[in-house]
């Protein structure tokens, strides 16, 4: 995927259309700094920059400015990121994928 599909998607399932998603699946409950939505954005941003793991990524936010601005906060421990990848349903993310391959049809992207 280059670089102008991801932002098509990304622009796509914005903070709105995801927080409407949110209530069903009841995920970000009692968070305090790392958002279901923010996640998501760390582990797409992980999957394209081919990061291995969870402490690879929490090293990865720490060093990198950019995501600091991005995801409005400056560091994450592997264990916050292992307990909120373990509360999310596969259902999320299986609706959010739907969600963008209609979005896709619709763009013919």
């Amino acid at each position: 995927m280059n670089c102008t599909t991801f932002q098509a998607l990304w622009k796509e399932l914005d903070g709105r259309v995801f927080s409407k998603l949110i209530p069903i699946f009841d995920v970000d409950k009692y968070i305090k700094k790392l958002s279901a939505y923010r996640f998501l954005q760390l582990l797409i941003f992980a999957q394209i920059n081919e990061i291995d793991s969870l402490t690879a990524m929490a090293k990865h936010v720490k060093d990198t400015k950019e995501l600091h601005t991005e995801l409005e906060f400056d560091a994450i421990s592997t264990s916050q990121l292992s307990r909120k990848l373990k509360h999310l349903s596969p259902s999320l993310f299986e609706t959010i994928f739907r969600h963008l391959v209609q979005a896709m049809q619709r763009y013919r992207i």
